[in-house]
């Protein structure tokens, strides 16, 4: 089902570059991970960050339709 896939992004656990976006099934997925990358920014094998697709982009908009307190 399509449904049931999500997208995973594999960053650079140092620089923190995007280096490959897969998608996995939801009841396969695995966000930790010793495994190591080639990052193309970096020129060596660095530890491997991954994350949900789109979730900071999400926290981001949540973040904005948040009231606002003016500190005066």
């Amino acid at each position: 089902m399509p449904g049931d896939m999500m997208n995973v992004v594999q960053m650079c656990g140092v620089c923190k570059t995007e280096i490959a976006t897969i998608q996995v099934k939801k009841e396969n997925m695995m966000l930790s991970t010793r495994a190591q990358l080639w990052c193309p920014t970096c020129q060596a094998q660095r530890p491997e960050i991954r994350d949900a697709a789109g979730r900071l982009t999400a926290i981001q908009q949540e973040v904005e339709t948040y009231p606002r307190i003016d500190a005066s």
